[in-house]
């Protein structure tokens, strides 16, 4: 967010759009004068239109890149998202190298720090997923069994 000097907050992207949107005006103000026409001398350069065509897919792309800008930042200032999305990661990682071993052992590292019971949860079930990997039926049955008797208060893994 930009401040201005009376105290109006305005968003970079809606700055950013704006400045885009004056220049697209100052190119298609000049052809709509001059007819939609391109003088003779400006033949091998592209037309106002063409122009005006690749401004408006640059603003799109642009538009995009910032919509990706603005759910990335959303992402990594929300622990609970950031910890779902490193816990994907493990998973993702372990599996395509297969070593879900591994992986569990990280995972289960982190649950014995972690406090917060959504936090728990979700690693719980990305050690559930690296242990259907494995083939780990009777581990799978015991981690959702630890995650049910956590969330209805009970004492987890016990």
């Amino acid at each position: 967010m930009l401040s201005t000097s009376s105290g109006i907050r305005i968003g970079v992207r809606s700055v950013t759009l704006a400045v885009l949107a004056l220049g697209i005006a100052a190119v298609a103000v000049p052809l709509a004068a001059a007819g939609g026409k391109q003088p003779a001398e400006d033949a091998d350069k592209p037309s106002v239109q063409e122009e005006s065509e690749q401004t408006l897919a640059l603003m799109a792309a642009m538009s995009a890149h910032l919509d990706y800008l603005d759910k990335w930042h959303a992402t990594m200032v929300d622990e609970e998202k950031v910890l779902l999305l490193a816990a994907q990661t493990i998973v993702e990682a372990s599996t395509n190298t297969k070593s879900p071993k591994k992986g569990i052992d990280v995972l289960r590292d982190a649950l014995a720090k972690t406090k917060p019971l959504q936090a728990r949860n979700a690693i719980r079930f990305a050690i559930k997923d690296l242990l259907e990997e494995g083939g780990e039926w009777d581990a799978v049955i015991q981690e959702m069994a630890a995650v049910i008797a956590e969330n209805a208060g009970g004492e987890a893994g016990k």
